[in-house]
C-alpha cells in the first residue's frame, strides 16, 4: 500500500516536471503621443519599468518591442516635453499574439501647463476705446474698433477684458467687460462688445443747458464682421 502511494507520488512529480513553463516572448506595440489638439509630439521618450524602450518619431509614433509572457500587462509611461503635464495614469498594454492583426496601437496625451492665446478685440460701433486685462492697460482699438492683445495663463483660467469708456459718457454700455476663458492649447479668440451712442432728449424751449457738452463718442468706420484667425 505504501509502495503504491509512493509510486503515485512519483508519477505526479514527474508529470509536474514535464509540464512546460510559460516562456517570455517579444511583443510589438505601436504608441502614438499627441498634445490636446491632436498634433503629434516628436522625440518623446517611452519607459517601461523605469527603463527607456523607445522614442517617438516626427509623426508622434514609437514602435516598441516588449519582452514578457502571454496575457501579461505592460504599463508604459511617457516623458512629456517641457510645458506639458505628465499623464496621471500609465498606458496599459495587454501582451497577446497579434500575428494575424498586426501590432496594436495605443495612445498617450500630453496637456499644456501654460497656454498663449491671441485676442482679437472688436468694439463694434465705436473706435479709439482703451481696454485692459488683469487690471493693466492692454491697448486701444483703432478707428474701425479693432485691437489686439496676448494672454498667457493656465488652461481654464478666466480673465475679464474691460473697456474704458470714461472719456465718452455718451457710449452705452459704460465700461463693459468681456469674460475670456483660456483653452487647453495655444489659440486665438474674439472679444467683441457692441456699443451704442446715448441719445439726449431735446431741451425745452426757454431752458438753458448750463453743463458742458460731453465729449463726442468715437464712431467706428468700416464696421464689418471680424472672424477668428
Amino acid at each position: 500500500m505504501v509502495a503504491h502511494k509512493l509510486s503515485l507520488l512519483a508519477l505526479l512529480l514527474l508529470g509536474s516536471a514535464c509540464t512546460p513553463r510559460a516562456t517570455s516572448s517579444e511583443y510589438r506595440v505601436r504608441l502614438l503621443v499627441t498634445n490636446v489638439p491632436g498634433d503629434p509630439l516628436a522625440k518623446v521618450p517611452v519607459f517601461l519599468s523605469g527603463k527607456q524602450i523607445g522614442l517617438t518619431d516626427q509623426d508622434g509614433h514609437a514602435n516598441l518591442t516588449i519582452v514578457g509572457r502571454e496575457g501579461m500587462r505592460a504599463n508604459l509611461r511617457v516623458q512629456c516635453p517641457p510645458n506639458h503635464r505628465q499623464p496621471t495614469e500609465p498606458v496599459a498594454v495587454g501582451l497577446f499574439d497579434y500575428a494575424t492583426q498586426g501590432a496594436p496601437e495605443v495612445s498617450a496625451v500630453c496637456e499644456q501647463e501654460h497656454v498663449r492665446q491671441g485676442v482679437i478685440v472688436h468694439a463694434s460701433g465705436a473706435g479709439g476705446i482703451g481696454y485692459s486685462l488683469r487690471g493693466q492697460p492692454a491697448g486701444t482699438t483703432d478707428a474701425s474698433g479693432i485691437g489686439h492683445a496676448l494672454l498667457e495663463g493656465e488652461p481654464g483660467e478666466t480673465i475679464d477684458l474691460v473697456f474704458d469708456t470714461s472719456e465718452y459718457p455718451d457710449l452705452q454700455p459704460a465700461n463693459p467687460s468681456v469674460r475670456l476663458v483660456l483653452g487647453n492649447h495655444d489659440d486665438a479668440v474674439l472679444a467683441e462688445q457692441r456699443f451704442e451712442i446715448k441719445r439726449h432728449k431735446p431741451l425745452k424751449k426757454g431752458r438753458s443747458h448750463g453743463s458742458k457738452p460731453n465729449k463726442a463718442a468715437p464712431v467706428a468706420h468700416n464696421d464689418g464682421p471680424v472672424r477668428n484667425r
